[in-house]
């Protein structure tokens, strides 16, 4: 991987060469943007480049030890750091703390990548926060986030941001290509993933097609509140153990309810606007849901029989 292969990052990427030219690197970033736009692919070119044995014109070479290293995730002195059950622990900190303590062999820089910060405890935030506040010589923080918001004000505001933005559909239909050639499968996931290639491509390994293919038919049966057919449908959705699975149908839902909003003429369910807003207030609230860890089943229950109820708001 190099510079160049990171599309649509440009003016981020532009940024980081300048700070090694002007030599103004600093030891903590935030890089912050939606999941999937190739945030961590940046932070570790970023920091190939600062530890190649022989860089030309802010480009790693790929060939020394320190760049094959690292493309493999193997370098010793390059931490990459991820939530375990959904957290980032404050025993995962004291670890990344002893390691830190520890003087860098064969690099310019130590450095640690965290990726998903935004899945730091209070705890371990403030575990991190001591590191952050007086870290050695010669080391680098790169913290990695979709939720900037979540992360603690003492720990961003010690942070240069480095900003990364969603990209364009033309951007993203060049690189989707090479995943599908199918039109109406580009379009969605163009429709549905928001300008991160990232999640389409986990989407696709999710067979998003096949899926996208149940809700189309589950939708108009709902609405019918023929009980056959929830069971049915129940039996099939609520007994998912992936959330990542049920997260992309949930998203799912809420696209094709929110296309007939869009696109009104489109509207083969005949549901007057309103009632089609209580349809995607619905998913949300279910989204919440299953993030605030409620029973996954009992969240998708609820929801399937709420569908089936809103249909009676367009009569009232």
């Amino acid at each position: 991987m190099s510079w160049d292969k990171i599309k649509g990052q440009e003016k981020a990427i532009e940024r980081l060469k300048t700070e090694i030219v002007n030599d103004k690197v600093t030891q903590s970033y935030l890089f912050s943007g939606i999941e999937g736009i190739g945030k961590k692919l940046v932070a570790l070119e970023f920091i190939k480049t600062l530890n190649c044995h022989s860089p030309y014109l802010n480009l790693s070479c790929e060939n020394c030890i320190n760049c094959n290293k690292i493309n493999k995730h193997l370098h010793p002195e390059v931490t990459i750091l991820t939530p375990l059950n959904n957290i980032i622990s404050i025993e995962q900190i004291r670890n990344l703390q002893r390691n830190l303590a520890l003087k860098p062999l064969n690099v310019k820089i130590k450095s640690f990548i965290i990726d998903e910060a935004e899945k730091f405890t209070l705890e371990s935030s403030n575990c991190f926060l001591k590191s952050l506040e007086e870290p050695p010589e010669k080391v680098i923080f790169i913290l990695v986030t979709s939720k900037k918001s979540v992360i603690l004000p003492t720990i961003t505001s010690r942070c240069k941001e480095i900003k990364f933005i969603p990209l364009f559909k033309e951007e993203q239909r060049k690189i989707l290509k090479d995943w599908s050639s199918k039109e109406d499968v580009l379009e969605l996931l163009i429709d549905l993933c928001e300008g991160s290639p990232g999640r389409a491509k986990k989407y696709l390994n999710l067979n998003i097609t096949y899926w996208f293919q149940q809700v189309v038919s589950w939708i108009p049966k709902l609405l019918k509140k023929n009980l056959e057919d929830f069971h049915k449908i129940s039996q099939e959705f609520t007994t998912l153990n992936d959330q990542e699975l049920v997260l992309m149908i949930l998203d799912l839902f809420f696209y094709y309810f929110s296309s007939f909003i869009l696109r009104p003429e489109k509207n083969i369910l005949s549901l007057r606007k309103s009632v089609l807003k209580r349809l995607v207030k619905i998913v949300e609230q279910t989204k919440q849901k299953i993030y605030q860890k409620v029973n996954l089943t009992l969240a998708l229950e609820v929801m399937l029989l709420n569908i089936m109820d809103v249909e009676n708001e367009q009569y009232c």
